[in-house]
């Protein structure tokens, strides 16, 4: 990598400026300056003229600098995309093209800015700048405005391949988790949730039970899924039948893998912590009823039967039933399973 030599930039770029003749008028004319900034035209006269990139690029910062202190950015794209022309293998490409990229970024133009963004990491050697990785700060910049599982994939894969010690590993593993099964490859997406689960970096920001969500889709997998019905009326009959029954060795056994039992206010607050009732078979003298027909409030998606009888301090019990969404095993997606119980009435 070559390494950025601020104070040997300023001493040069200074000296330079001291000895050239020239007034660099021409440049002024041709990207349309005004004629009373004489000393950007010398920048430029003697940055589109010096044969050492050092001196080129101690006169280019500066007059990227004065550029953008003077609101002439759209003036310098253009002048960087003819220096760029001029000296297509300079080793600070890298820094030049990102200039160019952070200007299409304000602009909006995030097509533009994300077509830079490659030729960046493609096509120009890293550079140390203020001890930062140029391109890890593009990698960084493209994610905020990535917006396919492809981009994602392309940008998680760089920062875990060429900056492990200076990235979260374990937050890269989610989400590359989550761009390849957005994708539909979900045996790359399963191979990168057991690498997250893995991982020493277990918190991902702005998710709570990441690692809860991921253990029980991965417990999932590895199930035998025999808990699983084709129709949600298949299912509703069969519970049924088993409460009618008082068939408490079927209960236990259609309850799903990840089966859970919550008080409502749990649900609302999304806490991890379970109410724990005991082995259903304990409830055996009681007698148990439920509704004839699911609470309004089901949907396609889920649905909830109230029950009573199960006990006197908490009397209505709602079966919560919901449709498995697993791509991975089109046999299993779109079937139905008894996910849990909620207790109390609704909020």
């Amino acid at each position: 990598m070559v390494k950025f030599r601020c104070c040997a930039a300023i001493f040069m770029l200074l000296f330079i400026l001291s000895c050239t003749g020239k007034n660099g008028s021409d440049y002024l004319q041709k990207y349309g300056i005004k004629k009373d900034s004489g000393s950007l035209g010398l920048l430029l006269n003697d940055m589109f003229h010096s044969d050492e990139a050092d001196k080129r690029f101690a006169l280019c910062d500066q007059a990227i600098r004065d550029l953008q202190k003077s609101g002439g950015e759209d003036k310098l794209i253009l002048i960087l995309q003819d220096f760029l022309k001029a000296y297509p293998d300079d080793p600070y490409r890298a820094y030049y093209f990102s200039v160019i990229a952070d200007y299409y970024k304000k602009q909006d133009a995030i097509p533009l800015a994300a077509d830079y963004y490659r030729r960046i990491l493609y096509n120009t050697q890293d550079l140390i700048l203020g001890g930062n990785s140029i391109h890890l700060l593009i990698l960084k910049e493209w994610l905020a405005i990535s917006d396919t599982a492809d981009e994602r994939i392309t940008i998680y894969s760089m920062l875990i391949n060429d900056f492990p010690e200076q990235v979260n590993l374990g937050e890269c593993y989610y989400y590359l988790a989550i761009a390849y099964e957005t994708r539909g490859d979900f045996e790359e997406s399963l191979t990168y949730y057991h690498k997250y689960l893995n991982s020493p970096d277990l918190e991902i920001p702005g998710v709570i039970d990441a690692y809860e969500q991921v253990q029980a889709l991965i417990r999932f997998h590895d199930s035998d899924k025999s808990w699983t019905f084709e129709t949600l009326d298949d299912l509703v009959n069969a519970v049924k039948y088993a409460i009618a029954r008082r068939r408490y060795d079927l209960l236990e056994r259609y309850q799903s893998d990840n089966f859970f039992i919550l008080s409502w206010s749990q649900k609302m607050m999304n806490l991890d912590e379970e109410v724990t009732i005991g082995d259903l078979a304990s409830y055996k003298y009681t007698r148990l009823y439920y509704s004839p027909t699911l609470e309004s409030f089901s949907n396609e998606k889920e649905a909830f039967l109230k029950t009573w009888g199960w006990s006197y301090r908490v009397k209505p019990w709602y079966l919560y039933f919901k449709q498995i969404e697993y791509p991975l095993d089109p046999e299993i997606n779109g079937r139905w399973e008894w996910a849990g119980i909620y207790m109390g009435q609704p909020l």
